[in-house]
């Protein structure tokens, strides 16, 4: 006879494969430049990963306006892996020339980056993703190792909104009102 009664069950063990919202010490496993048809939604991919293998993966736009953004981040994360000579001498004529110079020259090295957070909402519930957010004065996203963790001046707060969207901040649900005016009742 064939039964199931003796088989053990068996045990699942769920495993993260993505970086949490927050500090973390990480490296640049790869700077992308992926070809699109339209020139506005051009951008460079960067992906992460940190010293446990989660990862992480961020868009940098590069349309006339959103560059004025990106680039400025992208050198500061530069800044926190190596010198301003050393960025300042990354020259291509295509962003795909560029993507593979800045990623010879600050991938693979650890550096500590900061990594805003977003609740997203998806198949199996509300997960936090990873992003990078606006480089500002009082925003620094990046820091050399070199930095004491005690000395840090990068920053996470999850309880702030600019460090961390919640969905009830930006979703704004509106409840559907059945119209029955016209209807007779059924009762």
């Amino acid at each position: 006879m064939i039964t199931l009664n003796d088989v053990k069950d068996q045990e699942f063990e769920v495993t993260k494969k993505y970086i949490e919202p927050g500090i973390h010490e990480v490296k640049i496993t790869g700077i992308e430049y992926p070809e699109v048809e339209n020139d506005k939604s051009t951008y460079l991919l960067f992906t992460w990963e940190n010293r446990e293998g989660l990862t992480a993966v961020n868009k940098f736009y590069l349309s006339e306006k959103a560059k004025d953004f990106s680039l400025p981040t992208i050198k500061h994360i530069a800044g926190a892996i190596t010198t301003q000579d050393k960025i300042n001498s990354i020259s291509a004529l295509s962003y795909k020339e560029f993507a593979t110079k800045l990623f010879n020259t600050i991938g693979n090295k650890f550096y500590r980056q900061k990594f805003n957070g977003e609740e997203v909402l998806g198949k199996k519930g509300v997960w936090n993703k990873a992003t990078v957010g606006f480089l500002t004065k009082t925003n620094p996203l990046a820091e050399s190792l070199f930095t004491k963790e005690s000395e840090s001046v990068l920053r996470f707060d999850p309880n702030n909104s600019f460090d961390f969207k919640r969905l009830g901040s930006s979703i704004e649900i509106k409840p559907t009102v059945l119209d029955t005016s016209n209807h007779e009742s059924i009762f």
